[in-house]
């Protein structure tokens, strides 16, 4: 499969791509996305609790919580948007031997986000 990426500018609601000469697909997909790779920012207090139930679990890792329970102690304002719930449902089709453990993604993101 060849694939193509390009920066180009949006004028008047329009785009232009030119193919290089040695593409020689007759029909093609066009994905269109905006060119800023803005990255999701994590707010101050998601990133607070995340350290204080990082910090409870290091402590005591026995004393965890089953996933129905937690959600029954969730606030009923907390409501997952369309692309939570594609994220959830595509990580439960997953290969089940490529997770990792609730310390492990909790050490990852602690330090992708230097908490």
């Amino acid at each position: 499969m060849e694939a193509i990426r390009q920066t180009v500018k949006v004028k008047d609601h329009k785009i232009s791509i030119t193919l290089p000469d040695d593409f020689n697909a007759e029909e093609v997909d066009v994905i269109i996305l905006p060119s800023k790779n803005e990255e999701y920012v994590i707010p101050q207090w998601q990133m607070n609790v995340v350290n204080e139930r990082t910090e409870k679990y290091l402590k005591n890792p026995i004393a965890i919580t089953d996933f129905d329970d937690t959600m029954k102690e969730l606030d009923t304002d907390f409501i997952l948007t369309d692309e939570q719930m594609k994220i959830l449902d595509e990580r439960a089709k997953e290969d089940r031997s490529t997770f990792i453990t609730a310390e492990e993604s909790l050490l990852q993101i602690k330090k992708r986000y230097e908490l």
